[in-house]
C-alpha cells in the first residue's frame, strides 16, 4: 500500500479507472511523437495560443508541451471512464440474461408463516 493512499482509493471502480487510464495514456502517448505532423501541428497551435502570455517562444513551446500532456491525460481518463461504463453495461446485460434463464421456484408461504407463528408462540 502506498504512503499517500487513502481508503477511498481502494475500491474497484476507482482502481479500474486508474489502471485503464494508465493503459489509455500509454496507448495515446505512443502516437504522440516528435516529428509526427499531427503532434507538431498541435504543438504549433498550442504555442501560438499561449505566446501572448509567455516571455519568449521557447517558454511558449514548453508551455504548449505541458498543455499537450494535460490534454493526453484528460483524454485517457475520458476513455477509461467510457470503458468502465461499457463494462458495467455488459455486467447488467449478463445479470438480466441470468435472471431470464433462471428456473422459477415455488415459495411455500405456509411454511414460512407457520414457522413464524410457532416462533411467536414460544
Amino acid at each position: 500500500m502506498h504512503k499517500n493512499s487513502s481508503k477511498e482509493d481502494n475500491y474497484l471502480p476507482h482502481n479500474t479507472i486508474v489502471v485503464n487510464a494508465t493503459v489509455h495514456s500509454n496507448l495515446i502517448g505512443l502516437r504522440v511523437d516528435t516529428g509526427n505532423w499531427v503532434t507538431e501541428e498541435r504543438l504549433r497551435l498550442l504555442s501560438g495560443a499561449v505566446y501572448g502570455n509567455s516571455s519568449s517562444g521557447v517558454e511558449a513551446q514548453s508551455r504548449a508541451v505541458v498543455l499537450l500532456g494535460g490534454q493526453v491525460r484528460l483524454q485517457a481518463y475520458t476513455l477509461a471512464t467510457r470503458t468502465f461504463f461499457i463494462l458495467v453495461a455488459w455486467v447488467c446485460v449478463a445479470i438480466v440474461l441470468l435472471i431470464a434463464f433462471m428456473k422459477p421456484t415455488r415459495i411455500l408461504f405456509r411454511l414460512v408463516v407457520n414457522g413464524a407463528a410457532e416462533i411467536m408462540q414460544d
